[in-house]
């Protein structure tokens, strides 16, 4: 339903299917996105994702000019508002969210390598290989400068290899814990030794590089660190890891196994092409099904950017990396090697007051008339009763599905009183605009449904 259009209406299966499609491989969609994506159809709308380089997008250029003048990419503030505005602003949803994936699989922090800028250089390496060969994001990543900080690469050498970046490779980035063995990452760190970084440049340094026979993976010469990639990268334990990563970050927390092994066989029939894996699970029947909408907690990073896109806000961009971190998540900071664990451990009572307290802040502060954070007045028709408010809401930012109860306590929400404390029906009106209905937005997007994509 598009903004001040008649409520009502109940969402078919199309729509609800597209909602649901660019919630999970996007952030969400404003209603007069919905009825562009509608119009498509879901066939293109799930092509238009998953090749983002057909989508004309000036975001780039735009941020090129807002640096140094908006963001200060060597500002830790500045590099997370500069990649939520990215992820608020893009016309490439899926690639902003796989790149978020990645975070979290790479997971690397500047709590230790301590320069945003090298951050802000890898979230662009992830960006820029995000739906390619995993191999060529594996090997782009083993030579990125902060990963080399991060995991201690620079402090090994063929005297004394440090086994930091080779047992986290195995474990958490590829393999897996079970599919190798001690002496193989020993074998690993070995290979990697001379993989350095310089002034926030990857370099190799050859005379540090042990060139001596190692074991892995019942093979023995002198491997590489490119001989390892490879061998990794197209392993069988790998291509399950993934896939099972993908599944459980697109469609269910708890995993669904029949989509894991059609993942992992699509892996490995391309030769570990991402963006062949992905489109499997949008095309599959388990990613629409109905147990599977409304079903996985929204990261802080989701519910925020996806409330802000569906509203049509904006907002100061280094006002959110704040709220974010209090709802438990900083960008360029995930708390262990292993990133987020996501799912029902994103709740807990100071969260949701912090989601809630969001909302609030959201929809209740008013900027500049060219710079509102919510404006309220496009959304209604001028005749709009309450029932029709609380339809055109609920329709935008769930899917026109609340229970019932919770339906008839948002309309008497909008119930006002006269000087003589007699009801006063609500009427789409400048006062009731500014301050009714921003607490109707604010109910709705602290309410349970709503931190569920």
């Amino acid at each position: 339903m598009a903004a001040g259009s008649s409520p009502g209406a109940v969402r078919n299966e199309d729509e609800l299917r597209i909602a649901h499609l660019y919630r999970r491989a996007g952030f969400g969609l404003a209603p007069d996105e919905l009825e562009a994506a509608k119009a498509k159809g879901l066939d293109a709308c799930i092509t238009e994702l998953v090749h983002p380089e057909k989508v004309k997008d000036p975001l780039d250029e735009r941020l090129a000019d807002l640096q140094g003048e908006l963001f200060d990419l060597s500002n830790f503030d500045d590099a997370q508002a500069w990649w939520l505005y990215r992820m608020i602003h893009t016309r490439r949803p899926l690639l902003e969210k796989m790149t978020l994936f990645w975070h979290g699989h790479f997971a690397t922090g500047n709590s230790k390598v301590d320069n945003p800028r090298l951050m802000v250089k890898q979230n662009q390496l992830l960006r820029d290989n995000a739906l390619g060969k995993f191999r060529d994001l594996l090997l782009a990543v083993s030579r990125d400068p902060a990963m080399i900080i991060w995991l201690d690469n620079g402090l090994s050498s063929k005297k004394h290899a440090n086994e930091n970046y080779g047992r986290e490779l195995l474990e958490l980035f590829t393999l897996g814990v079970g599919h190798y063995s001690e002496d193989e990452v020993k074998a690993v760190a070995r290979a990697f030794t001379g993989w350095k970084q310089r002034n926030g440049e990857f370099f190799y340094d050859e005379k540090d590089h042990d060139e001596g026979p190692e074991t892995f993976l019942d093979q023995s010469w002198a491997w590489s660190g490119e001989e390892v990639v490879d061998a990794i990268a197209r392993h069988p334990a790998t291509a399950a890891r993934l896939a099972k990563k993908l599944v459980r970050f697109f469609v269910a927390d708890e995993g669904l196994e029949g989509l894991e092994k059609e993942v992992a066989d699509k892996y490995l029939e391309t030769g570990g092409d991402i963006r062949a894996c992905v489109g499997r699970i949008l095309h599959s029947p388990r990613f629409f099904q109905a147990s599977s909408i409304r079903a996985r907690v929204k990261s802080p990073v989701e519910f925020v950017v996806g409330a802000i896109r569906e509203l049509k806000s904006t907002m100061p961009m280094r006002s959110i990396p704040p709220a974010l971190a209090k709802m438990g998540q900083v960008l360029f900071n995930p708390p262990t090697v292993k990133g987020w664990d996501g799912g029902l451990d994103w709740i807990n009572t100071a969260t949701l007051f912090e989601r809630a307290a969001f909302a609030n802040l959201l929809v209740t502060e008013r900027g500049h008339k060219a710079d509102h954070w919510f404006d309220p007045d496009p959304w209604l028709a001028k005749d709009a009763d309450g029932k029709a408010a609380v339809e055109v809401f609920v329709d935008a930012l769930l899917d026109g599905k609340i229970h019932e109860a919770g339906r008839v306590a948002l309309e008497e929400y909008l119930v006002g009183k006269d000087k003589d404390g007699k009801p006063v029906p609500f009427k789409a009106a400048p006062g009731s605009l500014d301050q009714k209905v921003r607490g109707l937005v604010r109910l709705i997007v602290s309410c349970p449904e709503y931190q569920l994509a």
